[in-house]
């Protein structure tokens, strides 16, 4: 279909279409605004100061007179002239040629909304919040290969990493930690937009959650024969879905929301002090099986029962306390001992060792270690990448299993998994959600485990997409992990992160999109009812040695070392604090004050103005400099006018005059460097307060006041403050008032025309006058000393407002220098 205005003859080949056609650059040409292509006009760029208010508002209302005009030029057959209709402004477009809008911009155009627009923008939404809609119908095949290979390395670790994090530091049933890898995993690859990312069972989540569920839990398995190991197992499944119920809705509100930014509130110090008393705490909770000292359930319920909602199978494993050593069960205090005490109670019951056991933890241990440092320098010294993608775990797990079948080492006193029974895969079914105290006593933990599994997995997936140079979104990363604990929650799962160690090997072996988080899934799914029976075998010592691995690598140096360069004694207090009361106290403590503490400093830094004293720097007095006039311009005057105004805490020369016969003496000059709001005003009456009396801002409120001359005049350079809210107005009148009640001369310089209509409706233009709103520092100090401000002072010298220096590091504030070249304007 021809374009309306297109025909044949000259008329017709000048007309251009108005609102049927695109802009698109070829040759130069004039056009009225299209509103569908309205970023290409020059008209509204933001560099264009200098256009009146009317000039803004004809501006804004082009598209709708261009609408008019392209009805009255469709009505008139006979036009063909490139001449706008009346009032309609002819501005120049960028070299255009035709091309058919889209159905929804047209549309869009006659105020409309078709139904194939509002297909399109679903369609577009769920592109966005669903990558799998984007990545699965583009998949490259070539791809395939890469992703399948790194999803099944992959899986390798998952399984062993499942059953060990499950059963010794959740305190649950192993097959819940292959539930584990299943279920989140399956569902972050439709959602989530890391494609190296792997999410799965993580160590220190592992641990917050074994925590969170000992502390809510009614049983606990004692040396009778009251309950047994069936129930309370059951009872910790259901406590433990729950909680991922719960994690997963705040990390998905979290998103909904957009607080995506929270991993940058929290204090780098403070949560590595935290993740290295965890890592801490999971190698002493260790020590026992790695011992291989003898551990009994230890305990009685205190209420009823909690009703068992997934039918868990019973297990030989999961061990939580020491026996007393008596057959009578005991309760268990209410507070779990610290890591300290742990570790103090290891060292009394070192005697009972068992030897084969420590044997095979330090071989296991050992090989973990060495195979990683060989594969690590084999790769770098011989140039073999490929030597990094052996499994050393999936190794370790098969030849001790193999061996412990053969050997028996069971009936040697070496501790085994035991049989894992499996009845299929679970039902999806809702979470037990009463009583409500057990909702009330998991809430806390909740938000605490999804902030810091949301910090550990955004760090992974900001990493590997700058490496790989693909766009993130840390709020969709956040409703996708949302949504994969959720769907773990209805298959028996516990909260599910990503893991630094595992999402390395998958970048290694080459995944290239989320299918290989699919095809990792699926091999999962498939060892939970295959590969169960293979596991009975497996020496738990086995399981410990690969978590001791697992927690050493979350202990990272670099951190300290970095302070430690940069003296940075405060961040590396906050960070041995943190660890002290994690190790020291417990868990709870320890995240709960990381958290607290990064918040609080975040604060604090916001709620303390930025405000700079500036002080005056004169140079010499020069020579009287000639003009064309024939008159000299006198150097008094040209040493004012070089007078210039720098940062007092970066400039060592600047300072606050103090001379009786000074006209600027008793005059204090202070920038304001952000936005005033409600959170940082209260503290600048304080500070302006310290300013007067010290003539510093870094003086301590007990050192003997310093300044000889009273505060006469203060001038407040308010060229950096762009916004102000109304609280901030409020108290900003209120200094104001205060100033002038004490007989000081207020004057603002360089504030924006936008908040010159707040200042003139809170009143404080009537409290100042006018004349104290000027553009230099020197206009302020002239209107000070009595002048109008307009004029300049003792000869007709021109003088140039330099404005921000950069050439200082405090940001030096130059106004008012004059040179030869410069004088101009000299009465003779």
């Amino acid at each position: 279909m021809q374009a309306p205005g297109a025909g044949s003859g000259a008329g017709a080949a000048g007309a251009r279409p108005l609102i049927h056609a695109r802009a698109r650059p070829i040759t130069p040409a004039r056009n009225l605004v299209d509103e569908s292509d309205s970023e290409s006009v020059s008209a509204f760029d933001d560099d264009a100061d200098d256009t009146s208010d009317q000039e803004w508002a004809a501006a804004d209302d082009l598209p709708a007179r261009a609408r008019a005009a392209h009805h009255h030029h469709a009505s008139s057959s006979s036009s063909s002239s490139t001449m706008p209709p009346a009032g309609v402004t002819a501005i120049p477009l960028p070299i255009t040629e035709t091309e058919p809008l889209l159905p929804a911009s047209a549309a869009r155009l006659r105020g409309e909304r078709s139904w194939d627009a509002t297909w399109v923008t679903l369609k577009t939404r769920a592109r966005y919040y669903v990558p799998a809609l984007s990545w699965i119908p583009n998949y490259d095949p070539r791809n395939l290969p890469h992703d399948f290979l790194a999803g099944a390395t992959v899986a390798l670790l998952l399984l062993p990493q499942g059953l060990s994090y499950a059963s010794s530091l959740a305190k649950l049933d192993p097959v819940v930690g292959l539930y584990t890898a299943f279920a989140p995993v399956a569902f972050y690859a439709f959602f989530g937009t890391s494609r190296q990312l792997s999410v799965g069972p993580e160590a220190l989540v592992s641990i917050l959650v074994g925590s969170a569920i000992t502390k809510n839990a009614v049983l606990r398995m004692g040396d009778g024969t009251e309950f047994n190991e069936e129930a309370v197992m059951a009872e910790r499944a259901t406590l433990a879905a729950t909680l991922s119920l719960l994690v997963g809705i705040f990390t998905f509100m979290l998103g909904f929301f957009r607080f995506g930014f929270i991993d940058s509130m929290l204090s780098r110090a403070l949560l590595r002090g935290f993740i290295t008393a965890v890592a801490l705490v999971i190698m002493i909770e260790q020590v026992p099986t790695l011992l291989g000292m003898p551990l009994v359930p230890g305990g009685l319920p205190a209420l009823e029962p909690l009703p068992p909602v997934f039918p868990i199978p019973p297990t030989v494993s999961s061990t939580m306390y020491w026996s007393t050593g008596t057959a009578e069960a005991v309760e268990p205090d209410d507070d779990e001992p610290s890591a300290f005490d742990l570790f103090l109670t290891l060292l009394d019951r070192l005697h009972e060792t068992h030897a084969p056991t420590l044997l095979l933890s330090i071989v296991s241990v050992a090989f973990l270690l060495i195979t990683a440092a060989a594969k690590q320098r084999i790769a770098d010294r011989f140039h073999r990448p490929w030597v990094k993608l052996i499994p050393e775990i999936l190794i370790l797990v098969v030849a001790t299993i193999t061996l412990s079948w053969a050997y028996d080492w069971r009936s040697q006193g070496i501790e085994i998994l035991g049989r894992v029974r499996f009845s299929g895969l679970p039902v999806p079914r809702f979470p037990l959600l009463k009583p409500f105290s057990v909702i009330r006593g998991l809430t806390i933990p909740a938000i605490l485990i999804s902030v810091i599994g949301f910090v550990e997995s955004i760090v992974v997936t900001k990493s590997y997409a700058g490496a790989h140079n693909y766009p993130v979104s840390r709020n969709r990363e956040l409703v996708a992990l949302g949504v994969a604990n959720l769907a773990g929650a209805f298959f028996h799962a516990y909260p599910a992160f990503g893991s630094l160690a595992r999402s390395r090997v998958a970048d290694r072996v080459g995944a290239r999109t989320q299918l290989a988080g699919l095809v990792a899934a699926a091999l999962v799914l498939v060892a939970i009812f295959c590969l169960l029976p293979c596991f009975e075998y497996l020496p738990k010592a086995v399981m410990a040695s690969i978590i001791l691995v697992a927690a050493l690598s979350l202990v990272e140096t670099h951190d300290i070392a970095f302070m430690l360069q940069l003296h940075a004694w405060k961040d590396l207090m906050f960070m041995l604090f943190t660890f002290a009361l994690t190790v020291f106290v417990s868990i709870e403590a320890g995240v709960l004050v990381s958290i607290a503490l990064s918040l609080l400093l975040v604060v604090k830094d916001v709620a303390i103005p930025r405000i700079t004293l500036l002080g005056r720097v004169r140079p010499a007095t020069p020579a009287a400099i000639p003009t064309a006039h024939g008159t000299a311009i006198p150097p008094s005057v040209l040493a004012q006018r070089r007078v210039k105004y720098r940062s007092m805490a970066n400039f060592q020369g600047a300072q606050i005059p103090t001379s009786d016969d000074d006209d600027a003496a008793g005059t204090v000059v202070v920038r304001i460097d952000e936005p005033l709001h409600f959170a940082n005003t209260g503290e600048l009456r304080d500070r302006l307060s310290r300013a007067e009396r010290f003539g510093s801002l870094a003086a301590h409120p007990s050192e003997t006041p310093r300044r000889r001359a009273p505060v006469r005049h203060v001038v407040f350079d308010v060229h950096h403050m762009p916004r102000i809210d109304a609280s901030a107005v409020q108290i900003l009148a209120e200094i104001v008032a205060q100033y002038r009640d004490r007989g000081v001369a207020v004057s603002f310089v360089r504030l924006r025309p936008a908040l010159r209509k707040k200042f003139a409706r809170a009143g404080i233009t009537a409290l100042v006058g006018e004349e104290r709103f000027v553009r230099r520092i020197a206009d302020a100090l002239r209107v000070g000393a009595g002048g109008d401000g307009e004029g300049l002072h003792d000869a007709a010298v021109a003088v140039v407002e330099v404005g921000m220096s950069d050439r200082d590091a405090g940001g030096a504030e130059d106004h008012g220098e004059v040179s030869a070249e410069t004088s101009s304007l000299v009465h003779g």
